[in-house]
């Protein structure tokens, strides 16, 4: 029977659904359908767009399904419907994903693989609470929007009772809510200049920190709305090194949150940001600590249907090109602005794939692309650039042994990896 559960059948005396072809949900351009093999058995999304949210027909077979396969083509996942899924070890997701609501992988503990895609933009509160198998190091630098039900929300959750390690906070955001508690693993946390406020337990119970690179020439300020802990409570702070822009040293050992920690300064700091986070991006921001008379590139591109206006520093016009080049002098803080409405495309471009290959290597290693390579960027974890090419193939033998942070400029944008060095 097409577009229906067609069977039952007895699999290693456990009953599950198969279907004879993919099967469409609902006024909806997405369809699913189970695939057994070796006795496991998959589900798989296709389609375009939207999977609705709290999809009740997955529950019916959910206790059996051991992995979950959303191809390209799927652009945002539904409130809760994958939450509470106990048996799924595996999880993959597509490059075109952009949005995860509330919950999706909630308690989902027993996932031994799940991967992040680059180019996700928002990310809502519980989204991975308890959720297992999540990459060491998450990148979310292209974030727009993570974990605020509302404005004022404090609820998030995002990542929490996750075994996350090494985590880049979005430049997009200028406010962090609860986010990461109880990531008992987590050592490593960069925070860019454009994060001027921690609202809740952004970091709480994060016993495992060790290292905060914060980019911000000024402090940020805290909240801590009734009920709640402050971003860094029962973080072991006389542990853990904080790296500041040089000039702010003495405002971080004045400002009680941060004043505990080990801190040092790291160089000057030069921080980027949108004035509509939605109309276009900035390409060449680099999450580190500058020396003085260093060359800074980056490019401002408007997303289709919007234009790009200028660059603003301290309120001021400085440039209407959408390349700006400058030597850094001091610590400095540049808007891009953006005007327009935004135009949303029936079908995503097919997403870069950048793969890195051997990880972890001895002497050297490679990075493949689709599109030409304009830079590979080296960094250790405290953003201090140690190498920096335009060959794809990098020779490494020169670096000490350890973990890095790679950037890969493309044609079509940038990329994090992680690297070790062995």
């Amino acid at each position: 029977m097409k577009d229906k559960i067609i069977a039952l059948a007895l699999l290693l005396g456990v009953v599950v659904y198969t279907t004879a072809q993919p099967v469409r949900i609902d006024q909806t351009d997405v369809y699913w359908e189970i695939i057994v093999e070796n006795g496991d058995s998959t589900l798989q999304i296709t389609g375009q767009g939207k999977l609705p949210a709290n999809t009740y027909v997955f529950l019916s077979f959910r206790d059996n399904i051991k992995k979950i396969v959303i191809a390209e083509g799927i652009t945002e996942i539904g409130t809760i419907t994958f939450k509470n899924w106990q048996a799924v070890e595996k999880v993959i997701l597509p490059q075109s994903l952009k949005v995860l609501n509330s919950s999706v992988f909630e308690y989902d503990s027993n996932i031994k693989s799940i991967n992040l895609p680059e180019k996700i933009e928002i990310i809502k509160q519980t989204a991975f609470y308890h959720t297992g198998g999540l990459p060491d190091s998450l990148f979310l630098s292209n974030i727009t929007f993570l974990g605020n039900r509302y404005d004022r929300s404090i609820s998030a959750n995002t990542f929490s009772y996750t075994s996350v390690k090494y985590v880049l906070l979005p430049y997009k955001l200028d406010t962090l809510y609860t986010n990461f508690p109880y990531c008992t693993q987590l050592s490593t946390v960069i925070i860019p200049a454009t994060v001027k406020n921690f609202t809740g337990g952004t970091f709480y119970n994060d016993t495992a920190l060790k290292l905060v690179v914060n980019l911000s020439p000024v402090p940020q300020t805290f909240e801590i709305p009734k009920g709640h802990h402050n971003a860094f409570d029962n973080v072991i702070r006389y542990q853990c090194r904080l790296i500041v822009p040089t000039s702010a040293v003495n405002l971080y050992k004045n400002t009680p949150v941060w004043q505990d920690f080990l801190i040092e300064g790291g160089g000057l700091s030069a921080g980027a940001s949108v004035n509509a986070k939605e109309k276009g991006n900035i390409k060449g921001v680099e999450y580190r600590f500058y020396q003085k008379g260093e060359l800074i590139t980056w490019k401002a591109e408007p997303v289709e249907g919007c234009t790009f206006s200028g660059w603003k520093s301290n309120g001021e016009w400085i440039s209407t090109a959408k390349t700006l080049s400058f030597t850094i002098t001091k610590d400095t803080m540049i808007e891009a602005v953006f005007e327009g409405e935004v135009s949303v495309p029936e079908t995503d471009k097919k997403a870069e794939k950048v793969l890195l290959y051997p990880n972890p290597a001895h002497t050297q290693f490679t990075v493949q692309t689709n599109s030409p390579i304009r830079s590979i960027t080296i960094f250790d974890f405290s953003g201090r650039k140690v190498l920096k090419t335009e060959n794809s193939t990098v020779d490494v033998s020169g670096i000490a042994k350890g973990i890095y942070i790679v950037e890969i400029q493309t044609s079509e944008g940038c990329h994090m990896k992680k690297f070790i060095r062995q």
